[in-house]
């Protein structure tokens, strides 16, 4: 039973009139209006998609709300109906939201059992049939990825009593939530542990000559993927005859789309040659686990800005699996758009969410940044975000992108903080001497040893929140084959070196900016490095999201400015 929405909303207020004094409260800071507000203009609007990301923007962070909103669960739930905005960032409103849900706040309970014992303890005396078959519990498993490691162990611990537990009927009771889980647990690559008890029995299903039961199959593909199985397209026929809503959905994830990537995989272009040992190693890397799965994105620019790309040329340097080469298909639809990646598992995942997307202005490549010059285009944009850290020799690969951008090329960069990234580096020392392999086996022992208590070789009895919640993700933060790191002051030389002119630092830093002038009125278009390295002393993890930055060539650019076309 759920409670009463907080607020009510009035049919004749204009939605366009609640996003723009959303936007007021936004960047005033009141960060709680601003919510309420652009959820009621979802819900009188739910099919405008600006008005749902304006929601999503004001709800990122790890926001935890004091008290059950019917509105915003209301507006959530249209957010996570749209596929042309961001849902990752609004996990931990949802998570919030459904352990204050009176329909679900049993779970809040469950969560916080420490061990397997308790859980079944509580499972005695209550009946969770119905909020296992929550719809907003079914869209968050289904749309993002789970950050929280107490809910994280709820889940392992309802996987585990599926597989060693449940009778068959509280099976079909419990298929649609199963389905649901299984999409998770694909979508963070299993990075849930496994007991050794649950892997046996695993151990004993895949390997029986007969093919599974519906919710059989379900189950196991909570544990490992179903592409690649053997008997994959029985497994695939039996669960489109069963009666199981969700079973169509879990063959498109598990199934489809990974035929569909194999097939992407052999039709890649290349250009150039991949000679150097570092690109080669970090190949391997993003071949094996590709960087980050996604499942939705949307374009940020007006629609009457998106028009002066006409014409342009704009690369994506290191494109990953695509989301931001997406975005900026979207972003700037008229340019003619290239992404290059050293990865071709990679760019298949991007090539096939590309298709999803309905682009036809952005072309794939894979090949290093090394020998981008093969390509033979000079660009007025490059991106290159996440991407220079990870070479051999950063500045061999900023030069290798400042040879092939215009005269009047603008780059828009980001690269890791020495400050920021002060507590990962620690973590990636502790996995070193312990001899932890960067392994799926060695990714969930190092999670499980480290989140019960390894941290506090480091850390002591604090426990910092890091982002490693996918198989990927953690690879990529803590057991990467190559990472640099930069600070303000080293960034000012290399791009002296360079001999670049720094246009806009840190875009996406507001509040500092509006501070800045006050703290350093000499400097108003905050371009000074120097001053940016006294911030970032008093602020050490300000820039854990990269230094991020717009450059061009010396003398082209007005500071402070990027040409009208790239303007968002």
């Amino acid at each position: 039973m759920s409670s009463k929405p907080s607020h009510s909303i009035k049919s004749e207020i204009n939605p366009g009139d609640l996003a723009a004094r959303g936007k007021a409260f936004f960047y005033k800071g009141q960060k709680r209006q601003a919510q309420m507000t652009f959820a009621e203009a979802v819900i009188l609007a739910p099919d405008n998609a600006e008005y749902k990301a304006m929601l999503v923007q004001s709800l990122s962070g790890r926001q935890i709300f004091p008290q059950y909103d019917e509105n915003i669960k209301r507006a959530i739930i249209l957010c996570l109906e749209e596929d042309n905005i961001f849902h990752l960032p609004l996990f931990f409103s949802w998570h919030s939201l459904l352990l204050l849900d009176p329909a679900t706040k049993i779970l809040s309970d469950l969560q916080d059992c420490p061990d397997y014992e308790t859980f079944l303890d509580i499972l005695e005396s209550h009946d969770i049939s119905d909020t296992l078959n929550d719809n907003f519990l079914h869209q968050g498993l289904n749309k993002l990825l789970m950050k929280d490691y107490n809910f994280e162990r709820l889940l392992t611990h309802l996987r585990r009593y599926a597989l060693l537990e449940a009778s068959p009927d509280q099976l079909q009771e419990m298929a649609p939530f199963l389905a649901a889980l299984s999409a998770q647990c694909f979508f963070n690559e299993y990075i849930f542990y496994v007991t050794k008890e649950e892997q046996e029995r695993i151990n004993t299903i895949s390997s029986s000559p007969n093919v599974p039961d519906p919710v059989n199959i379900i189950i196991l593909s909570c544990y490992q993927p179903l592409y690649g199985m053997d008997k994959t397209e029985d497994l695939a026929h039996i669960l489109k005859q069963s009666r199981i809503s969700s079973a169509e959905g879990l063959i498109q994830i598990q199934i489809t789309e990974p035929i569909e990537e194999a097939q992407i995989k052999k039709n890649i272009e290349s250009f150039g040659s991949i000679a150097d040992n570092t690109s080669k190693a970090v190949q391997e890397q993003y071949e094996e686990n590709p960087f980050p799965r996604w499942s939705s994105c949307g374009g940020q620019r007006e629609d009457n800005k998106k028009k002066l790309s006409a014409g342009k040329k704009v690369l994506v340097a290191g494109c990953g699996t695509g989301q931001q080469a997406v975005i900026t298909s979207m972003n700037f639809p008229e340019a003619d758009i290239i992404a290059i990646d050293l990865s071709k598992a990679s760019l298949a995942y991007a090539q096939r969410k590309t298709k999803e997307y309905g682009l036809t202005n952005l072309t794939f490549m894979h090949g290093d940044i090394l020998e981008v010059g093969d390509i033979g285009i000079e660009f007025d944009h490059i991106a290159c975000g996440g991407v220079l850290h990870h070479m051999k020799s950063p500045k061999d690969g900023f030069q290798a992108l400042k040879n092939i951008l215009k005269k009047d090329g603008v780059m828009r960069i980001g690269v890791y903080s020495e400050s920021a990234r002060k507590n990962i580096v620690a973590v990636q020392n502790w996995i070193i001497n312990q001899k932890i392999p960067s392994t799926l086996k060695g990714i969930r022992n190092f999670r499980k040893e480290f989140v019960e208590g390894g941290y506090k070789e480091i850390f002591g009895d604090t426990l910092p929140y890091f982002d490693n919640f996918s198989v990927s993700e953690t690879r990529d933060l803590f057991f990467h084959v190559q990472e640099h790191r930069f600070t303000c002051l080293g960034l000012k030389e290399l791009l002296n070196d360079m001999e670049m002119d720094l246009l806009i630092f840190a875009p996406e830093a507001y509040a500092v900016h509006q501070r800045f002038p006050q703290l350093f009125p000499d400097d108003p278009k905050a371009l000074n490095l120097e001053n940016w390295h006294i911030i970032e002393q008093k602020n050490p993890g300000l820039f854990i999201g990269m230094y991020k930055f717009y450059i061009c060539h010396e003398g082209q650019h007005e500071p402070g400015t990027t040409p009208k076309w790239l303007e968002m």
